[in-house]
């Protein structure tokens, strides 16, 4: 599929990334998972992976640049209004953009099942 593997960093990933401009580019990615079906196709995928699951067995998801947590959120609530325990692990990579943004805000979010990790940018 892919002839060569990119080896610069993202634009996002990078310690000079504008904070104002990440958030805004995080927004977007919010916007477009959310009308353009990349929420619902996670969704869709994890209801037909689960079907016949035994109760009580939590379902484990290695989520590799989570970014906004956009995804990991809906996984989350699909996941409590199907009565099936997660266990949800996200990876970040932050800049100094996302660990600006990280640090302002005043109430953490807190996602039931999730654990995260970060990688010094």
């Amino acid at each position: 599929m892919f002839d060569s593997r990119a080896t610069t960093t993202e634009f996002l990933d990078r310690p000079d990334c504008d904070p104002v401009l990440a958030a805004a580019s995080y927004r977007f990615m919010e916007t477009v998972n959310c009308r353009f079906g990349g929420i619902r196709v996670v969704q869709r995928f994890l209801a037909t992976k689960t079907a016949g699951r035994h109760a009580g067995v939590p379902l484990r998801i290695l989520d590799i640049g989570s970014g906004s947590c956009d995804i990991p959120l809906a996984v989350s609530r699909w996941a409590r209004a199907n009565d099936i325990p997660l266990h949800l692990i996200g990876i970040i990579r932050l800049s100094a953009a996302e660990y600006y943004l990280l640090r302002s805000i005043s109430t953490p979010v807190s996602i039931p099942g999730m654990a995260t990790s970060t990688l010094p940018a």
